[in-house]
């Protein structure tokens, strides 16, 4: 955080690991040292050499427990898992998730976001996410890239999606204050009607 902070003068307050690896300390350790989110799990992802277990982790954006990475609590370090389908594997390890260079939109992508938002609306998820990510180095610069080709794809389904749902595009921090937000109100309908 301070070699961070020496050459670009802001302290980073988001955080993902590299290859999503944790352990039951990280997000303690991590909320010591000033990070407040981050996106470190893929529920069902598993590679243990590189020590990567999210076997059984909390699918919707929550809260940590500071000594279990697998479930919510009641530090305030906001984890916004990567969407993923933990049943579901592409290979050894891998669950189905939504990082961008896995296939095409229609083909990969858009199955596994109407999955993801039909259990979200099932269960009545009080702050529903989608989360993406890719791996750094693909040229994305390049606008015949397939990987642009994707991403341009995604946008345009996303457009698609703004007829059913309220999509804001935000950063880990924004996702957070967000989800305080909604966490105080919730907190004031309840008491109001305890009263």
């Amino acid at each position: 955080m301070e070699r961070i902070y020496d050459a670009v003068g802001i302290r980073p307050r988001s955080f993902r690991s590299g290859a999503f690896s944790a352990n039951d300390a990280t997000f303690l350790v991590l909320y010591e040292l000033g990070f407040r989110q981050g996106s470190l799990s893929i529920p069902g992802y598993e590679l243990p050499r590189d020590a990567v277990r999210w076997v059984g982790a909390e699918l919707d954006t929550h809260y940590v427990d500071p000594s279990d990475r697998l479930r919510a609590g009641a530090l305030p370090f906001l984890e916004l898992p990567v969407t993923s389908d933990p049943n579901r594997f592409y290979r050894q390890g891998h669950p189905s998730d939504l990082r961008i260079e896995n296939s095409t939109v229609d083909d990969w992508h858009r199955p596994l976001i109407e999955q993801h938002l039909e259990r979200m609306a099932a269960a009545n998820t009080a702050f529903k996410t989608l989360c993406l990510y890719t791996q750094s180095g693909l040229a994305y610069y390049q606008d015949d890239d397939r990987h642009s080709v994707t991403v341009e794809q995604l946008l345009d389904y996303f457009d698609t999606l703004a007829e059913r749902y309220e999509l804001v595009p935000t950063t880990l921090a924004g996702a957070h204050e967000r989800f305080r937000q909604l966490t105080a109100e919730m907190k004031e309908q309840k008491l109001e009607i305890g009263d």
